[in-house]
């Protein structure tokens, strides 16, 4: 499965931030970046792998399953 989102990418010296950003479509409203690892394979392909906390929104188009959570941890890796 496959999903479009923007993701807003902040860094400083000391840290990076990820934060994925919601859609009218989506169920997201937000989300925080716990922790971030930047990688470079020998090839020279690069990656970030993320854990973030998310939070869905509760009222939106795209209702929320009744099985769903209001907020999630979950990881990602972009490459």
């Amino acid at each position: 499965m496959s999903v479009r989102f923007d993701v807003r990418i902040r860094q400083s010296w000391f840290r990076t931030d990820i934060e994925f950003l919601p859609t009218e479509n989506s169920t997201l409203s937000g989300s925080k970046t716990l922790s971030v690892e930047l990688s470079k394979t020998d090839n020279g392909a690069k990656s970030v792998t993320l854990a973030y906390e998310a939070r869905n929104k509760r009222n939106n188009q795209s209702k929320l399953a009744i099985t769903d959570e209001h907020g999630y941890l979950g990881t990602a890796k972009l490459t």
